[in-house]
């Protein structure tokens, strides 16, 4: 997100064959202040389901570290957590610039199950579903038996999108248009059995190198058919939207300040009590 976006401040013949596995690009080099931010995140006990609960997994790298020069951000990961190996939650760790100084969580549930978030055992997020469900893509070619062919077709398939931002530099100023950039790699890639997914690659959509829209493009294979399919999601609490070949297929209208912890992206201030050993305090 470019800036502070908290609620106060604002197949016939096909073989197919799956291998777990699972696997994270861009990864920074380890640092006191990627330690402490993947701590906040891992202070989190989660639970996706209500008959039958599960656990889901955080990855132990960040998908992304980034920054925002737009709105002086520093410090910054994209981080998720999974569920046999297939992206259940992504979420930005980041810090805003002075005068705040204050560390956020933005949170966005990528699932259609209801999940939950504790903190020693208070809630602290619960919503119900993904703001949107992955939706079937059409006129591509079947994916191809190699993982390395599924990633040239993955990649072909995301130049198909564009992304767009309207952002705000205050609560009561005018939106202005950012055009956003593909990520020049994946931020993730992953498969699951499971979920039947031969391969799933994660893009990001970014400013700067801050992620606003993530692309998921799967291929997969149900038992019945094979084909490719996509979800959006934002990142972000302006209004954002996309395109497929040229024609609109997503938006999401600005969320400043009108969402909560049971809607599936919602932002909080990190708590207190895991901010102890902050690096970053010496700097401000």
């Amino acid at each position: 997100m470019p800036s502070p976006c908290t609620p106060a401040l604002m197949m016939s013949g096909f073989v197919v064959s799956f291998v777990s596995a699972v696997w994270a690009v861009e990864e920074p080099p380890p640092d006191r202040n990627v330690a402490f931010m993947m701590a906040t995140a891992q202070a989190y006990e989660t639970q996706v389901g209500t008959s039958a609960p599960r656990k889901l997994t955080l990855h132990p790298h960040p998908a992304l570290k980034w920054t925002n020069p737009v709105s002086g951000i520093e410090h910054g990961l994209l981080v998720l957590w999974h569920e046999d190996n297939r992206p259940a939650v992504f979420a930005q760790v980041f810090k805003l610039p002075a005068p705040q100084h204050l560390w956020l969580h933005e949170c966005q549930s990528m699932i259609g199950e209801p999940l939950r978030f504790t903190l020693s055992g208070k809630p602290v997020w619960s919503p119900s579903a993904a703001n949107s469900a992955f939706k079937m893509l059409e006129k591509v070619d079947l994916p191809a038996e190699k993982p390395a062919a599924r990633l040239v077709q993955a990649r072909a398939i995301a130049r198909r999108f564009t992304a767009s931002e309207d952002f705000r530099t205050t609560e009561k100023s005018a939106p202005s248009r950012f055009e956003l950039r593909l990520s020049s790699q994946p931020v993730y890639q992953y498969t699951s059995e499971k979920h039947g997914v031969l391969a799933g690659t994660v893009f990001a959509f970014v400013n700067g190198t801050d992620p606003e829209v993530l692309l998921v493009v799967e291929a997969f294979h149900d038992g019945q058919s094979t084909g490719w399919r996509y979800q959006l999601a934002p990142m972000t609490c302006w209004a954002v939207a996309a395109t497929w070949d040229g024609a609109p297929v997503w938006q999401v209208e600005e969320q400043l300040g009108k969402t909560g912890r049971g809607d599936p992206y919602c932002v909080w201030g990190v708590d207190k009590s895991l901010l102890v050993d902050d690096p970053t305090t010496a700097t401000q």
